[in-house]
């Protein structure tokens, strides 16, 4: 079995005190190229962990205009939780040869992962479930302005869709796969029968929207 150098413990199992949540490293991998670099909004410059009240495990990352989200393919027996791994930690983190990565919380609340004990980013990661569009095929040749279908093609900054293109082909191991853009209220960015991996883009013109 491939294990990393983090902690060992059985996969997303408490260990007595420990608790530890199991993720894929080419997810953060793919998360860490769409995280902020630098940004007054600190909580952006990392990546957000967050296991829901099912135990269903997401890997989130944005810099305000455009946003990626993973689903685990495992639960997390320890849940809910929500934190913020910090970039220069996640992207340590990346580096690994196993397919996935362990992070351990300690009941002293202390994090470790790849080697390293660190402290999540304070704040509060944005809502890219606000964010995310549905699926929907009306999309695809028509956007709804003002109540009304129009035929309006959106269009997108080649940079950020250049980066959805390299997150989607890291986080599905599909190096020479081209990810269709939706044309919804804002571009969302997925495999063809899949809804995880996936990406969104606002289109020129409108605000970042992430803004908390």
């Amino acid at each position: 079995m491939n294990k990393t150098a983090c902690q060992t413990s059985q996969a997303n199992q408490p260990t007595g005190d420990l608790k530890v949540i199991t993720v894929k490293t080419q997810s953060i991998k793919a998360a860490c190229g769409m995280a902020a670099t630098k940004d007054t909004r600190y909580y952006l410059v990392g990546v957000q962990i967050l296991v829901r009240d099912d135990g269903d495990v997401h890997v989130r990352a944005s810099d305000g205009s455009l946003a990626f989200d993973d689903l685990m393919p495992e639960k997390s027996a320890f849940a809910p939780a929500d934190f913020i791994i910090p970039l220069d930690v996640a992207r340590q983190m990346a580096k690994s040869k196993a397919p996935t990565v362990e992070i351990t919380i300690g009941s002293d609340g202390r994090f470790e992962c790849a080697g390293q004990i660190f402290k999540p980013l304070d704040g509060k990661f944005p809502d890219c479930d606000r964010v995310m569009p549905t699926r929907d095929s009306q999309f695809d040749a028509a956007r709804f302005v003002g109540g009304s279908s129009r035929s309006v093609v959106n269009q997108y900054d080649a940079e950020l869709l250049a980066r959805c293109q390299t997150a989607m082909r890291i986080a599905t191991g599909l190096s020479k796969a081209f990810f269709k853009m939706q044309n919804s209220p804002c571009g969302l960015m997925h495999r063809e029968n899949d809804t995880y991996p996936r990406c969104a883009v606002m289109p020129l013109g409108d605000r970042a929207f992430l803004d908390n």
